[in-house]
């Protein structure tokens, strides 16, 4: 029997709380990437996305140093894309919604601690569902990884999962707002409006290759 997305993050009981008490390490030689010659491009790109527990504590600590902290983890994270985009190992889309993708699980982790107004969806907006989801899942496959449990099933759901929520992220403003109104004509005077699981969503080239080089680098697949 097929388990849906939901069960499927339900019954894994991995999230958010993951990622604020994983201890992790940072850049060893500051704001440039360039200056730790032993980390391949990928493995900085990994090491951003696992000091996501280091931004949430750090948030919860000293909010304007956190803020600090995520631009340059985005920063990080953009120059060794750029570097594997030359590299040909990545093409220059697939590297957009990789970035994207970042940008957006450092915000929902940075504005999930920040000490500000409360974090609440307004009428419709799929934005934190999304990047909550997105960052559930990349700690799911970091806990794989520490474990070495590569078991096919879960990675190919964990993928298809952030498929998803990178094809989400990654609507421009015009595409964002065309599927709103999409979604409030459909509802009509109901106003009931499906969950994010539930909305369809087309998933773009780019998005599918972003996920599969997202977990290849999560799971430490160099």
């Amino acid at each position: 029997m097929n388990t849906s997305r939901r069960d499927f993050i339900k019954s894994l009981g991995v999230g958010i709380a993951y990622l604020m008490l994983a201890r992790c390490t940072s850049w060893d030689g500051g704001t440039d990437p360039t200056q730790s010659q032993h980390l391949s491009n990928k493995e900085r790109i990994r090491q951003c996305w696992s000091s996501l527990g280091d931004l949430a504590e750090q948030t919860l600590e000293d909010f304007e140093f956190a803020e600090q902290l995520k631009a340059e983890l985005i920063t990080n994270h953009r120059i060794a894309l750029d570097q594997l985009v030359a590299a040909g190992e990545i093409s220059a889309a697939g590297a957009d919604q990789v970035q994207i993708a970042f940008q957006e699980a450092a915000y929902h982790i940075w504005r999930l601690n920040a000490p500000i107004t409360c974090y609440e969806p307004a009428v419709i907006d799929y934005a934190p569902a999304s990047r909550g989801q997105l960052a559930q899942q990349v700690a799911l496959l970091s806990e794989l990884a520490n474990k070495g449990n590569m078991a096919p099933d879960t990675i190919a759901q964990a993928q298809a999962a952030i498929e998803r929520d990178m094809a989400f992220l990654g609507l421009t403003n015009e595409e964002e707002n065309l599927f709103y109104e999409q979604l409030i004509a459909a509802a009509g005077e109901i106003y009931s409006y499906p969950s994010f699981d539930e909305v369809d969503l087309k998933v773009s080239p780019a998005a599918i290759e972003a996920a599969h080089f997202l977990v290849e680098v999560l799971l430490g697949d160099e």
